[in-house]
């Protein structure tokens, strides 16, 4: 049994990795595709970089 508790935390591990590798990939895909329309109308992104310049650093 201990022996195979190592075993199981990195399948556990490697599980959730791979979750978190699908969800960041399909994440990026959704900014890629709509990201030009949901920024075209109110780029939230430029004017908190402009009101706070200390952020940029």
């Amino acid at each position: 049994m201990q022996k195979m508790q190592p075993h199981n935390v990195f399948t556990l591990f490697y599980a959730v990795l791979q979750s978190l590798f699908l969800f960041i990939c399909l994440f990026a895909f959704i900014n890629q595709t709509q990201g030009n329309v949901m920024m075209s109308p109110r780029p939230m992104g430029r004017e908190i970089k402009t009101s706070h310049p200390e952020l940029n650093l």
